[in-house]
């Protein structure tokens, strides 16, 4: 396996000085074409689908070290996550400058990105990313205070979102760089947009492990790493049986471990025990009781309030299946 990274490193670093195909036109009619996924975080769909792909903690993202890049080289990151505000409805400087680092470096490499994904080397095989739709993403509308839900966002494996990827990268790559849920309309940041909130609360309230699956596990923890044959396969997230399994019959690994953590991932018994909701960083357990090994979930992004909040009333609800 290390062989074949360190062959695709030196094919990606080849490439980068190979020719390349031309973005083609930017169709500004299509480009304010919005995603959003469970946690309400809207985003350019090209965004989503490049951070979400081919980021998001691994393979070309500034978090991910030594094996977990799977080849990418080092540096060339394209991890473009939306950030939160503050309460004056300020960004976080050092988050933003991250994505503003990010945005620069996929222009710089627009046309390369475009050619790998297009020859299916970009993302790995093995990673889910969805065969057609990208897991946890809906298209989403914004208008005069009220969010339209458009339908599944293509993955980035089908030809539909191959194009949504080559506009956005045609256009310049522009980023939601944070939303903040007090906006009624968007708003200029620094090196993008802040927009507002949009979550779908069409779908009901009962919390089912399916639900938990498809919001959270699935979108935010499969990708390259919770799959077999990924960085970390001790626990599969790419489907639904198996997550429940390893979710339930699997412990956390201590071996890394400087100090005590829970013992189970899911405690029916006392919730705030559960090590799930510790690497979510649920705020509901103070930080003092929720020790963890190694980065909390997702790595390198903001914590996933709306997720912790589903996984905690899963098991309060008694973990069913």
């Amino acid at each position: 396996m290390a062989v074949l990274r360190l062959a695709f490193a030196s094919l990606l670093v080849s490439s980068l000085v190979a020719c390349a195909p031309e973005l083609g036109e930017c169709d500004e009619s299509a480009l304010d074409l919005y995603a959003v996924d469970s946690e309400g975080r809207v985003q350019y769909a090209g965004q989503a689908l490049l951070h979400r792909s081919c980021a998001a903690g691994v393979c070309h993202s500034s978090s991910a070290k030594g094996g977990d890049r799977q080849g990418a080289p080092r540096g060339l990151d394209f991890d473009l996550p939306v950030g939160n505000v503050d309460e004056y409805g300020n960004p976080d400087p050092d988050f933003v400058k991250r994505i503003g680092r990010s945005r620069a470096r996929i222009r710089d490499h627009a046309s390369h990105i475009l050619k790998w994904v297009e020859i299916g080397a970009m993302p790995p095989s093995g990673s889910d990313v969805g065969d057609a739709h990208l897991p946890g993403y809906q298209f989403v509308t914004y208008d005069l205070g009220r969010c339209g839900f458009e339908g599944s966002v293509p993955s980035i494996r089908t030809r539909d979102g191959r194009e949504v990827l080559r506009n956005w990268l045609a256009c310049g790559a522009p980023v939601i760089e944070a939303n903040d849920p007090m906006l009624a309309r968007f708003d200029e940041g620094h090196v993008g947009k802040i927009s507002p909130i949009c979550v779908d609360d069409s779908i009901g309230t009962e919390i089912t492990f399916d639900k938990v699956f498809e919001d959270v596990l699935r979108p935010y923890c499969a990708g390259s790493c919770h799959v077999p044959g990924g960085t970390n396969e001790k626990l599969i997230f790419s489907d639904v049986d198996a997550a429940y399994r390893s979710l339930m019959d699997e412990t956390p690994d201590t071996s890394d471990c400087s100090e005590s953590i829970a013992a189970r991932f899911v405690d029916v018994d006392d919730p705030d025990r559960s090590y799930l909701l510790h690497k979510m960083s649920d705020a509901e357990i103070p930080r003092a009781e929720r020790p963890i090994c190694g980065d909390p979930m997702p790595d390198g992004e903001p914590p996933l309030v709306l997720g912790a909040a589903k996984v905690r009333a899963w098991i309060e609800q008694g973990a069913l299946r």
